[in-house]
């Protein structure tokens, strides 16, 4: 065994070559020796992206100005003469009482290719609200707020923009220099000295979790927002918080404490940002005023909520205030500097604290158990819970369903399951949450490395699917190490009834539900179909088992027995659909993947699920079509016929039982005639959808999850 570790480590052999000592000596004693080798959960994170120079994304650059005229043009010639070429300009003016306007439009006609431009008619009464308006006219996925009184070199962009291939870098900023009347007065690295004297000097990369406990929870470390790159923070509750837009010098604070939260932040000196100091940003005596400390207890119950921080930390911050409150204050008395920064309301606020939760999504490919996840982590993330995406990478990745997961949610690409210790305690996290059977099984692995995180399992039908050799092999060691179990519908739990694995205090049943949204119904037209054919849509991964073909084939028998114009929309891309489309027919339409399916089932007469497929659970298709208010022919299988009957006992569809795993293909095509001809049979189904839906409340699966999180955590 030693000889294996010298060699191991003379030829610099990678943590992922346990998986070829397990295939070779089946030893778990020889595997955990290696792993405790090379497991060092106290090792500096290695897991984040390298920079990637051929990244290009859009960069939307927004400039709030208000009576900045003197500056205005240097600051413009800043941005407009970056090396990095794929950004657009927002040029917002706060209504300025100088020629700050005439500069504006200038430079708009200049660059009108780049730019717009928003003038407000009185002025907004905070720059945050200026930062908000400027944030949801922007379109690229990254964003500069360019303060219009600073300026830059001309490689700001270029040196920061690269950092965030790494989708779990949320902010990345740039060394900063003071200026006063042009000449420079301080730098980062003197304003930062007191937290560390050398950091600031090379470039680094750190959690945010980290970097809050080394420093950013005493200081905001990130002196100006002209330095800053961030990822767009669409839909942010944070910019709509009235309370944060009347702050006067910690809002920028309170704002990188929440974008960066479950991610990462990215520091370089490659590029200068010049921070511009005059009598109109520069605060004088400012900690001789109440606002100081009343603004520093905000940022200091901000991290409180946010992140897991030792309670020694806002002791440090609350001796350091009572000192300069004393030093820049005639006088001093305990109760009138408790009602400004109170150290014990603040300590309240880590009781309330909500965990850091990994989501471990197998791929961001189409099926239940890859997308539900993501509706998951959204959720969760609105509701206060710190989330990292965990992307095992383990199928090709489609865009449509990576943008379904909110951009302010960290997304981090899992290169090998054991650096998933070194991840949860750089990201402070608590619970991982996983939804496939790959990833419950290496989680399982190393969690002995992680006695702080509890370990949650959804089951979206894959056990039951396996063969039962495989299940004996599995399970029992899954099911003595998982914390907790969810389940979906009671063939889930069958295969460890059989197997006496259920515990039912370890097991919850919570069913699937969706966010709603605007739906953009597509017209007939669009896809040359009449507007009096009856339509059926389809929507599913595209394997033999969800039944493209049976539909098919039943769909053009029905054709043919009813004489009735009925057409089929297929939505899914792959095998089945390369394979069924080489024969065409005119009723058939194969759409490929769709990210708005919503939109096709309301053009839609009726949606169809001919699933035989062994996993079929509690299918989020089904929901989408009632939420595009339409009915549902479907098999019988898993949770369906629960999730078509509602609380008056009237079913939102038609249901068929399977023969042997198999689809009754003359039910089938009589169920298609009965929908298309039968008026009255079709209204009594299309009656009961709305009711149906309105129990897919996706509030109420947050409540179920997040009482599961509790209770794991006691």
């Amino acid at each position: 065994m030693k000889k294996v570790f010298l060699f191991l480590k003379k030829y610099g052999f990678k943590i992922t070559l346990l998986k070829i000592f397990e295939c070779f000596f089946y030893s778990e004693r020889i595997v955990n020796i290696v792993k405790k080798k090379f497991i060092n959960i106290n090792k500096h994170p290695s897991f984040l992206e390298k920079k990637n120079y051929n990244y290009k994304p859009q960069i939307t650059i927004i400039v709030p100005n208000y009576n900045h005229e003197k500056f205005l043009k240097r600051r413009l010639d800043s941005i407009y003469s970056q090396k990095y070429e794929n950004y657009n300009v927002i040029l917002l003016d706060d209504n300025s009482s100088d020629e700050s306007r005439k500069i504006i439009l200038d430079y708009t006609n200049k660059y009108k290719d780049k730019t717009i431009y928003i003038f407000n008619t009185s002025n907004s009464g905070s720059v945050f609200n200026q930062w908000k308006k400027g944030i949801e006219e922007a379109t690229g996925d990254l964003i500069w707020i360019a303060e219009s009184d600073d300026y830059c070199t001309d490689n700001f962009i270029s040196s920061l923009v690269p950092f965030f291939y790494d989708e779990s870098i949320m902010i990345a900023y740039c060394r900063s220099v003071f200026v006063k009347n042009n000449i420079k007065t301080w730098d980062i690295e003197s304003y930062l000295a007191d937290i560390d004297k050398n950091k600031w000097k090379s470039n680094f990369i750190e959690t945010a979790n980290e970097i809050v406990n080394i420093g950013m929870a005493k200081k905001n470390i990130i002196p100006n927002m002209s330095s800053v790159i961030f990822r767009n923070p669409r839909g942010m509750k944070l910019l709509n918080d009235e309370k944060w837009k009347t702050l006067r010098f910690c809002g920028d604070w309170i704002f990188y404490l929440h974008i960066m939260r479950g991610g990462a932040i990215a520091y370089t000196t490659e590029a200068i940002n010049y921070f511009r100091q005059h009598s109109k940003n520069t605060s004088t005596n400012l900690e001789t005023k109440d606002i100081y400390y009343t603004e520093h207890e905000y940022v200091s119950i901000t991290i409180a909520e946010l992140y897991p921080v030792s309670p020694i930390i806002f002791d440090e911050q609350n001796k350091r205030l009572q000192n300069l409150w004393k030093l820049k204050r005639k006088t001093y008395d305990e109760i009138t500097f408790r009602k400004y920064y109170n150290i014990d309301k603040i300590k309240g606020y880590c009781k309330k604290r909500k965990p850091n939760v990994a989501i471990f999504g197998y791929s961001f490919s189409p099926g239940g158990g890859e997308t539900f996840p993501i509706f998951l982590a959204n959720i969760l993330y609105d509701n206060g819970y710190g989330i990292t995406f965990i992307d095992c990478n383990k199928e090709t990745r489609i865009d449509g369903i990576r943008k379904m997961l909110k951009p302010s949610i960290p997304v981090l690409k899992l290169k090998s399951i054991y650096k998933i210790p070194i991840i949860t305690k750089s990201l402070g996290i608590k619970i991982l949450h996983s939804h496939h059977a790959w990833v419950d099984s290496n989680i399982n692995k190393i969690i002995e490395y992680m006695p702080d995180c509890k370990h949650l399992i959804t089951l979206h039908g894959m056990y039951e699917m396996m063969e039962e050799k495989r299940v004996k092999t599995i399970l029992p060691n899954l099911y003595k190490k998982v914390d907790h179990w969810v389940y979906t519908t009671d063939k889930n739990i069958d295969v460890f009834k059989k197997n006496n694995l259920y515990n039912k205090n370890k097991f919850t049943k919570i069913g699937n539900a969706l966010v709603r949204y605007k739906i953009n119904k597509i017209s007939k037209e669009s896809l040359k179909i009449d507007n009096n054919a009856f339509v059926f849509c389809l929507v599913s991964r595209s394997i033999p088992e969800k039944g493209w073909e049976e539909t098919i084939q039943c769909i053009e028998q029905a054709r043919l027995i009813s004489k009735k114009d009925i057409q089929l929309i297929i939505i899914g891309d792959g095998n089945e659909k390369d394979r069924l489309q080489q024969k065409p027919q005119n009723f058939i339409h194969f759409l490929g993947f769709k990210s708005n399916i919503r939109d096709y089932y309301a053009m839609s007469n009726m949606g169809i699920l001919p699933s035989r497929f062994k996993g079929e659970s509690f299918p989020l298709t089904i929901i989408d079509c009632l939420f595009a208010g339409k009915p549902v022919l479907a098999s019988n299988i898993g949770e369906i016929e629960k999730m078509l009957n509602n609380e008056n006992k009237r079913y939102a569809g038609c249901l068929f039982n399977l023969e042997n795993w198999k689809i009754p293909k003359k039910e089938l095509t009589e169920l298609i005639i009965k929908c298309t001809t039968d008026i009255n049979f079709y209204n009594r189904m299309l009656e009961a959808v709305k009711c149906t839906s309105e129990k897919f409340d996706i509030y109420d699966i947050y409540l179920k999850y997040d009482s599961c999180y509790k209770k794991m955590l006691n």
